[in-house]
């Protein structure tokens, strides 16, 4: 990169720097919730955004502008690290699949989701540290 301004005298100022594309990669989902349902899952919820718009026009979501919809979820507790690809903005973690401490509402679920684009992966939600009831 090259600044120059009109008038200047001497060399202009010069700036290596990396592109990185962030424009190119969609936004983070955000408002990341967990409820715990009947059956003992643990619901996690997010809301998507898109790089086409935040305008709800027409009274339908608009599109998301990527090939795709797919999230990548990363959860992590009581000697549980999993990361999760997901195509759509909710995900149940059955009772089979958690620990006796996240069943019994005693060990924390530290949860952190991303968008995958076309172009990358977006920066990821704030992570989040749930403790549910028990089932």
């Amino acid at each position: 990169m090259t600044a120059l301004a009109t008038g200047s005298v001497g060399p202009p100022a010069m700036r290596e720097t990396d592109v990185i594309g962030r424009s190119l990669r969609p936004p983070c989902p955000v408002a990341l919730a967990a409820s715990r349902l009947a059956d003992g899952a643990i619901r996690l919820n997010w809301i998507r955004r898109s790089r086409q718009g935040w305008a709800w026009l027409d009274g339908t979501d608009v599109s998301l502008g990527e090939d795709s919809e797919l999230y990548r979820l990363t959860l992590s507790g009581d000697g549980m690290d999993r990361v999760i690809d997901c195509v759509a903005p909710h995900f149940d973690l059955v009772a089979g699949e958690q620990s006796a401490g996240l069943l019994a509402g005693t060990s924390p679920l530290a949860v952190s989701i991303a968008q995958v684009g076309r172009f990358g992966i977006s920066l990821p939600a704030a992570t989040r540290t749930f403790i549910l009831a028990g089932a």
